[in-house]
């Protein structure tokens, strides 16, 4: 048929077009690779050395690279926000900023260990272990830079654990989905065994699998109705999901066994909303660090405690928690200076603030805190040292602005003028208010004008008086 001749011909047409495009592509991959690889060789000292090399070597740097990140995901859920590209997205940031230094002072990136020179040192290591042709030359001239990757490499692996921890912390969803990665770092490949990459190069496989895992909830008794709340569990480097516990005696319940910590969902959006530079579920990794190995616990009754929040070194609140049907439930949580806190109360105390003061000012959130510079505001500085917060102006920001970087953050401006003015005006009308109870007699009119009066200019001051 004319017809079935012409459409077959033109499927052989698109593949030869196909088939001429990926053989182009395939040779700009490769002709990138071997540029950008005899240029860090070169860095690197090994440039000299490298016609002990003989061709099949040469085709093998290539050929058995690491050329990508491969993700597969687990399981049959699937995850409600993009994994896969964010994941990616923050490996790489990472790889192409993480540099090491070799002894003759050049640095290279992790990206640049893992995706160029992975092979090089693979084969520099097989040369000598199989004693190859020139394999004395081979280990005297380059077995330290193969020792300089080793190194490289072992810290590469075990940062990318690293960073899949957190970044499973982050696209978690805390009372609906875990994400958990596990890594397969060195996949040997088999004899017969064709492994692809989009570019058609035989590959060695980095291979970062993925799992949904439903947070696991159960409905609660609380003030007559039954609530729910969800299971108090972060996954590992290994990716396996840890569930927190507190020893009994903690809460002077009875007992040896640990008892499980659950979360209500209004204690996980107040976390978000108060530690507000931070993915929540970053929040609660790095708490749960410091909660499974040492909580600090203040009982304010027998029905009631505030376990201390410590994300980084850094104490940053309170869980408020209650044991109910053998379980602690988190009820909520408290920034350091909200008031029903050791130190809100002594803020609130030195200051006379209040929780809308605070919501005004903004000194009931991380990211305040994060902003401020107290140098020109001395008087400011030792109000919060005196409310035990001076923690908060001197705490080390590097590291939490780290983790801010795995999602945008809102903008904030150093607040410390008008938050130091603040406090003044209302040491002011504090004033006011106790010479208003040493004199009895001063007029109605006068006293309910109360706070207004230490802010308003004079002329304003006699017109509401005359008024």
């Amino acid at each position: 048929m004319p017809k079935d001749r012409k459409a077959k011909a033109k499927r052989e047409r698109q593949k030869k077009q196909n088939a001429l495009l990926q053989k182009k592509e395939h040779q700009t991959i490769k002709t990138n690779f071997y540029r950008k690889f005899y240029d860090l060789t070169e860095r690197l000292g090994a440039k000299p050395y490298m016609h002990l090399f003989d061709d099949i070597d040469n085709i093998l740097f290539f050929k058995t690279r690491t050329a990508a990140l491969i993700f597969e995901q687990e399981g049959r859920q699937k995850p409600t926000i993009e994994v896969e590209e964010v994941s990616k997205a923050l490996l790489r940031s990472y790889m192409l900023g993480q540099q090491y230094t070799y002894t003759n002072g050049v640095t290279i990136t992790a990206d640049d260990v893992l995706f160029t020179l992975e092979s090089f040192r693979n084969i520099i290591r097989f040369k000598i272990q199989t004693k190859e042709p020139n394999h004395e030359q081979i280990e005297a001239k380059l077995l330290p830079v193969k020792e300089f990757l080793d190194r490289c490499q072992s810290d590469v692996e075990e940062t990318i654990e690293t960073w899949l921890k957190l970044i499973g912390w982050t696209v978690s969803i805390p009372d609906k989905e875990n994400i958990v990665f596990r890594t397969e770092i060195d996949i040997n490949l088999k004899k017969g065994d064709k492994v692809k990459s989009l570019n058609d190069s035989l590959t060695r496989k980095f291979k970062i699998s993925y799992e949904v895992i439903p947070i696991k909830r159960r409905p609660v008794l609380i003030e007559g109705t039954r609530r729910p709340c969800f299971r108090f569990e972060v996954t590992n480097e290994e990716g396996k999901l840890t569930a927190l516990t507190i020893p009994r005696e903690k809460f002077g319940l009875p007992g040896t066994r640990a008892i499980g910590v659950y979360l209500q969902s209004h204690a996980i959006k107040r976390l978000a909303e108060r530690i507000d530079i931070l993915p929540v579920g970053i929040t609660l990794g790095m708490c749960f660090e410091g909660l499974r190995e040492t909580p600090t616990i203040h009982a304010v009754n027998a029905h009631k405690f505030l376990i201390e929040v410590v994300v980084s070194d850094i104490k940053l609140g309170y869980f408020v928690a209650k044991p109910v049907e053998n379980i602690i439930l988190i009820k909520t949580f408290l920034f350091i200076t909200n008031s029903t806190t050791p130190e809100g109360d002594m803020l609130d105390k030195l200051t006379g603030l209040q929780k809308l003061d605070k919501q005004y000012l903004g000194i009931d959130k991380l990211s305040t805190f994060m902003a401020l510079e107290t140098n020109n505001t001395k008087e400011l500085a030792a109000t919060f040292e005196s409310a035990n917060l001076g923690h908060l102006l001197t705490m080390q920001k590097d590291v939490l602005s780290f983790l801010a970087t795995l999602m945008p953050s809102k903008r904030h401006t150093n607040s410390s003028e008008a938050i130091a003015s603040y406090f003044k005006r209302r040491e002011e009308q504090l004033l006011l208010s106790e010479l208003e109870a040493d004199e009895p007699e001063l007029k109605p009119e006068r006293r309910r004008w109360g706070f207004l009066e230490a802010i308003l200019p004079e002329r304003r001051r006699a017109k509401i008086d005359k008024a």
